[in-house]
């Protein structure tokens, strides 16, 4: 009856999953979508599987291990053909191994889900990078052309006023070089926004449509949106999580081992053999019924030496977790000197792009009034050009750093089911 029962638990579990499968291929494009895809996440997922089954597959253990019923033909002859009958039951009554493995499976299986969701983490985190560096070549492209754009009109004022004798050819020669390479600039940009759109593809593992992108993009701002600094988010780190139920296997393994010394109880039951030439009765009135208890008197000192490697390797997992702990702290604190930095380097770069701008004002005015040469005024639209393009690079690079942080910290898979909540 039990694995009657568990056949239908499972085959609606299975037609559940394939249900939701459905609607998840139906539903419309999302950041959990794209990353639940990718093989990376899904061979994890499905490691992660197969540790559930593994745990499902101990609970069996409580089922009969041996039920057995042979129906022979022992002397077959036209007219009286002799057959035997017999029925054999083994039931494990106690064995407290088993009880201890469940439970270490069940760590084994918390393991494998929090490195599944590490996986998934580290998926996001790949996506949000390659969203970023998209976004900030596409705006780096934008000011390229636009920079092209105006600066194609100002060539075609000197070469007007060179035709006019107001200025020299030496002055239109270095308008139409500075052009020149602002064109290369720009052509470089757009191929830098193709090539890193490609990147964010591979990553997704999938073509990125240009409404898709948007969302890529909407999402990574709307998470740097909610960027806040804790203290303890780190503790909720996946990879520490791993280790800690690792250790919890590592420990139940220890207890099961040393289990393994204990004695074992089986249930025995076995009929007589029935057969045809007793007119289906028993050959014999021997019925077989009993308690075995088996002490594993051979395995003692197997197991002690293994108890001991198990030690061993709890307290490698102890140091590993030490170690892990201590290298996290260390890198959060680095994300947020650099944040800092990037704070404070930002205003000087916004300042020197607010300047630069007023001085292409200031210097047309003179040039205007014949106090500055047409070499002036191009030095100063390459310096505002440098300006806006430093600046724009260093909003971006602060982005960067707040996911980092982000990941660092244990937070970024949060913020995205927080958003994909909202966005329902």
């Amino acid at each position: 009856m039990k694995k009657i029962f568990l056949s239908i638990v499972m085959f609606f579990v299975f037609l559940t999953e394939s249900v939701a499968n459905q609607q998840i291929i139906e539903t419309e494009f999302s950041l959990h979508q794209i990353i639940q895809n990718h093989p990376n996440v899904k061979r994890a997922y499905l490691q992660y599987q197969n540790a559930k089954n593994t745990t499902l597959n101990q609970y069996f253990f409580l089922i009969p291990e041996r039920v057995e019923t042979s129906l022979n033909i022992l002397d077959y002859q036209e007219e009286n053909p002799m057959i035997s009958y017999k029925f054999r039951f083994s039931y494990r009554v106690l064995e407290p191994a088993s009880f201890a493995t469940i439970q270490e499976n069940k760590s084994l299986e918390e393991a494998s889900f929090f490195m599944y969701k590490s996986a998934y983490q580290q998926q996001l985190y790949n996506i949000l990078v390659y969203g970023i560096e998209v976004d900030k070549n596409l705006n780096l492209a934008e000011i390229a052309k636009n920079n092209v754009l105006t600066f194609e009109e100002y060539t075609k004022g000197i070469e007007k006023k060179v035709n006019a004798r107001n200025l020299s050819k030496t002055e239109l020669s270095y308008a139409i070089a500075r052009l020149a390479k602002y064109k290369g600039d720009s052509l470089k940009a757009e191929v830098d926004y193709k090539n890193s759109l490609l990147n964010l593809e591979n990553v997704c593992f999938a073509k990125i449509s240009e409404k898709e992108l948007q969302k890529i993009t909407n999402s990574y701002k709307k998470i740097i949106e909610e960027f806040e600094i804790s203290s303890e988010s780190y503790l909720q780190r996946f990879e520490l999580q791993q280790l800690q139920a690792l250790t919890k296997a590592g420990k139940i393994r220890l207890t099961a081992t040393r289990l393994a010394n204990m004695p074992s109880l089986n249930f025995n039951f076995e009929t007589p053999i029935y057969t045809t030439n007793y007119a289906w009765q028993p050959n014999s009135p021997t019925w077989s019924a009993g308690l075995v208890l088996t002490i594993p008197i051979g395995n003692l000192a197997k197991n002690i030496v293994k108890a001991k490697s198990e030690k061993n390797n709890l307290d490698i997992l102890s140091l590993e977790m030490n170690l892990l702990s201590f290298s996290i702290k260390n890198e959060i604190a680095s994300r947020l000197n650099k944040i800092e930095f990037i704070e404070n380097e930002l205003e000087f770069y916004k300042r020197a792009y607010q300047l630069a701008e007023e001085a292409i004002e200031g210097i047309t005015k003179e040039f205007e009034a014949g106090m500055r040469t047409s070499f002036d005024i191009i030095d100063a639209r390459n310096f505002y050009y440098d300006a806006l393009k430093n600046y724009t690079i260093k909003i971006y690079e602060l982005q960067r750093y707040k996911i980092d942080y982000l990941l660092a910290s244990g937070q970024l898979v949060k913020k995205l089911e927080k958003l994909e909540v909202e966005n329902e």
